[in-house]
């Protein structure tokens, strides 16, 4: 099993709570988590774990594979997938289509799958990614998410798979990291990166 102590996984929200299905609409958060990765993690950690969801998710795993290419870090890169039908319905092509999803799995240096069986149904679903951020945060010794600049996702009654996972990370590592942003107009902009306990 790979030492916890150098691993980071990252939880954070959906293109429809975000800039939508279009690319430029990312390119200041991408920016930002190559340099943020480069600087802030590169000489910590060597394993960054991702859920493969649209939006958040899949946008980690290109900034990693970036600075991965351009940094020459020998740096894993690692897809924990709820099920094999994830992106079932998905677009075909475009933004966090399943076309991505498949390049994003062929880049991957390791993929997880949390169960081989697909869902039945809605419930089962999320049974499924809530145990795909458990697994993220058993083998990882850091958590960071993406959330607006406020710490909505503290409050237990909120119904967000990226806070429950927040929130489990508190309970687990005593401290999360949150990448706060802004939307400005259809821009995601990224602010700074704090550490919430």
């Amino acid at each position: 099993m790979p030492d916890k102590t150098t691993a980071v996984c990252f939880t954070g929200r959906r293109p429809k709570d975000l800039g939508g299905y279009v690319h430029k609409n990312y390119d200041g958060l991408l920016r930002f988590l190559q340099e943020y990765i480069e600087a802030e993690l590169c000489p910590y950690k060597a394993r960054f774990i991702t859920g493969g969801a649209q939006g958040f998710d899949q946008l980690v795993f290109w900034a990693v594979a970036s600075v991965k290419t351009t940094a020459k870090l020998p740096m894993e890169n690692a897809l924990y997938l709820p099920f094999p039908s994830q992106d079932r319905n998905w677009s075909a092509t475009g933004p966090f289509g399943r076309e991505e999803y498949g390049l994003m799995k062929r880049n991957a240096t390791e993929i997880k799958y949390i169960s081989d069986k697909n869902p039945d149904g809605y419930r089962d679903a999320v049974k499924f990614l809530m145990a795909r951020n458990s697994a993220m945060l058993a083998d990882a010794d850091t958590c960071i998410g993406l959330w607006t600049d406020d710490d909505a996702w503290q409050d237990p009654n909120m119904r967000s798979g990226t806070a429950a996972c927040l929130r489990d990370a508190v309970k687990k590592c005593g401290h999360v990291q949150i990448i706060r942003y802004e939307m400005d107009g259809q821009y995601v902009r990224p602010l700074r990166a704090d550490i919430v306990k």
